[in-house]
């Protein structure tokens, strides 16, 4: 049985000790993160003395717990909002325990399936050590089941408030940081082992025969597996000192298919041979020695049991081990889209290019992990200023006609003169700065301080001097200047806060909660989607108009066209009458949504994480949902999808970024960097493509003539 778990688990088990599509909401079992909890000196009120002797004393508020981590973990959750939501006692603790570049290049990776398996190998264990042990566990648990939420999907189970309960409780003396850094996979194969039988569908469905299996089993094999499982008192067997042993549960499963105990031995063996690769021959041979196979020889513990196992079936006799694929060395590429003529310019770096570029008036700025921002003259490429921080600029700046703001690892946000680069002024954040600062009419809106005591500061744009400054504590994301107003997602409640832009006095507070991005604004009302709502709000009011919940997570931000809200939560897209929020039509997709569709072109533009892992890319008849094309993207998964004049540029983990007739689906230009890419570094302005590259020995900017439909 183990073995079988370690066959789907493994991989992720050792992803999960190196790292850490759909959201996935934290247990249930304490209250939610924005249900405030009094302190001791609160203002409730305390129980007082009766008047009359009989009189029954008014009853004292009940408080519960506050839970240990308030986060609801996704696919898409980064480490920077996991170490954001910590107590200060555990960021100062990571902070001090991790140096500053690993902890940013951290930070921006997702906890499941990171880029950089690398960096989060070395560094999440340090992380959990830094955790209280409720912590670390109100973490591990819905990590895990993050990750089994696809698979778990396949078989039909939807992730209930009662499978998060029964985790938490199935790893409630787990030391998860043991787990992490044991020099085997037992631990942590016994953790996840407890929290999969959490879930006996699944349990009895692995068996059926998967793709990754190989094995198929018939309705009467299925059934028999199946009664098979409800026998076994699996929180028995897990356990490593009392349970029965993993080896004596498997007779019963060879009398329902003996192919899938081959499978096991197969798997746990060194012949690099799956199931499916076998000849008829091998297979004959195998299962004549399960056919002759004593069970009452076969030893209990595992590793002794699967050896003798492989010998009973005579597996070294039987099959011939196969050498594994001799890789094709790649010859180093000088540049990646040249040979269609289409370089215009490259400006090479030693190291990569960490911010989107902005062009203006033709000249070309962008940050750098050198610690640096640079402008070039736009045409040629010719560099014009560089100006050096402490650390790595991330975010692409904000130019505006006489200064050029951005913000950098080293805590600071800084204001350049635009035509020297010269310093005019410089801020503290106290915090790493990874968006661009806002402008509006000469004033500059920054995210200032730290967790426990964010402000929402407004400085003059010439002098940095602060004009207003409003309190914002534990708000996650800097603030959005839409028309006079100033948004800001505050608190941990996420309700949308609206400032006049000019007096930072408080308009509103949408009465909407778990909002993760500012609404877009259009006509006077604003659109947002909640947790598991959109929503049509009166924009000077704050009103709300009308709301639709589809009854699962509203997923990506809104997105209106045309008088078209259009927002895709969970494996669905929604066509909502912005005036409304009447459906006019939905599609359901094959995979989780993870990116906010595009439109273009009579066009709804998404990409999908169906279950070949591979992605996918499809267009749907923006008046219809009907799907017009659809194809696979050439990397990996989409990290993000953009139209800029009738092009859909398309980029994916795998390091391509692509332009695509949004019509047709067709392919019209190619990039690739050598790298896996993780963010968007590109623009499109004038006809040219401007990408800024991390890969290796290509590090630099380029300039391309940008692709049209039809070339």
């Amino acid at each position: 049985m183990k073995a079988v778990i370690a066959l789907f688990l493994l991989l992720i088990v050792t992803l999960l000790s190196s790292c850490s599509s759909e959201p996935t909401p934290e247990p249930t079992a304490a209250p939610p993160a924005e249900t405030p909890v009094p302190a001791a000196d609160s203002s409730a009120p305390e129980p007082t003395a009766a008047p009359e002797p009989t009189a029954t004393p008014a009853p004292t508020p009940t408080l519960e717990p506050k839970p240990a981590l308030s986060l609801d973990l996704t696919q898409d959750t980064t480490w920077s909002q996991v170490i954001t939501a910590l107590s200060p006692k555990e960021r100062d603790c990571i902070r001090n325990a991790i140096d500053r570049q690993a902890l940013a290049d951290l930070s921006r990776s997702t906890l499941v399936w990171p880029d950089d398996e690398d960096l989060a190998e070395e560094w999440t264990p340090v992380i959990f050590a830094c955790l209280a042990p409720d912590t670390a566990r109100a973490l591990y648990a819905p990590l895990v089941l993050a990750f089994l939420e696809p698979v778990l999907a396949e078989v039909g189970i939807t992730l209930t408030a009662e499978h998060q309960l029964c985790a938490q409780e199935k790893i409630s003396d787990v030391d998860v940081v043991a787990v992490l850094v044991a020099e085997d996979d037992e631990a942590g194969i016994d953790v996840w082992g407890r929290i999969v039988s959490c879930f006996p569908v699944y349990m009895a469905a692995t068996f059926v025969g998967m793709p990754e299996m190989g094995v198929y089993l018939k309705d009467d094999q299925l059934a028999c597996v199946r009664e098979w499982y409800e026998g076994i008192d699996w929180d028995t067997m897990w356990a490593s000192e009392d349970g029965a042993g993993f080896m004596s549960i498997l007779p019963g499963l060879a009398d329902c298919s003996p192919d899938l105990v081959l499978n096991m031995v197969l798997q746990e063996s060194s012949t690099r041979v799956t199931f499916w690769d076998l000849d008829d021959g091998e297979l004959d041979c195998l299962r004549e020695g399960m056919t002759a196979l004593d069970w009452a020889s076969i030893p209990l513990g595992e590793k002794e049991g699967m050896a003798a196992l492989a010998d009973a079936v005579q597996l070294s006799q039987c099959v011939s081990p196969r050498e594994p694929p001799q890789e094709i060395p790649q010859a180093p590429r000088e540049f990646s889209a040249a040979d269609d003529g289409s370089l215009l310019w490259y400006f090479p770096m030693e190291d990569p290019v960490a911010s989107s570029p902005t062009v203006v008036d033709g000249v070309l700025y962008f940050g750098s992990e050198d610690h640096r921002v640079y402008a070039l003259d736009a045409a040629t490429g010719d560099p014009l200023w560089s100006f050096e921080t402490g650390d790595a600029v991330w975010a692409a700046p904000t130019v505006t006609d006489d200064a050029v703001y951005f913000g950098s690892d080293d805590e600071y946000v800084y204001a350049l003169d635009r035509e020297t680069g010269e310093l005019l002024w410089e801020h503290h954040t106290r915090d790493w700065v990874e968006y661009s600062p806002r402008f509006r009419d000469g004033i500059v809106y920054i995210l200032s301080g730290t967790y426990e005591k964010r402000e929402i500061q407004a400085r003059d744009g010439k002098t940095g001097r602060v004009l207003w400054a409003v309190e914002m504590p534990d708000t996650k994301r800097p603030p959005a200047v839409i028309g006079g107003k100033i948004y800001v997602i505050g608190g941990k409640s996420g309700k949308v806060h609206a400032l006049d832009a000019s007096s930072g006095e408080l308009q509103y507070i949408l009465d909407i909660e778990e909002v993760d991005s500012p609404p877009v604004v259009i006509a006077g009302v604003a659109y947002l989607t909640g947790y598991d709502t959109a929503y049509a709000v009166g924009e000077a009011s704050g009103e709300i108009l009308w709301s639709y919940a589809p009854g699962i997570p509203a997923g990506s931000p809104a997105v209106v066209e045309d008088g078209v809200f259009y927002f895709a939560p969970d494996r669905h897209v929604y066509a909502l009458d912005a005036a409304t929020g009447e459906v006019l039509w939905s599609y359901l997709s094959d995979g989780p949504i993870p990116r906010r569709p595009v439109v273009a072109g009579g066009m709804v533009l998404l990409s999908s994480i169906p279950r070949t892992d591979l992605g996918q890319l499809r267009a749907l008849d923006a008046a219809s949902g009907e799907v017009v094309w659809s194809q696979e993207p050439t990397g990996g998964y989409v990290r993000s999808l953009a139209v800029v004049d009738g092009v859909l540029y398309v980029e994916d983990t795998g390091g391509f970024l692509r332009a695509i007739d949004p019509a047709t689906g067709e392919d019209v230009w190619e990039f690739q960097w050598s790298h896996q890419f993780d963010g968007s570094s590109y623009t499109v302005v004038d006809g040219v493509v401007y990408v800024g590259s991390t890969g290796g020995k290509d590090s630099g900017m380029y300039a391309f003539t940008a692709p049209s439909p039809g070339d």
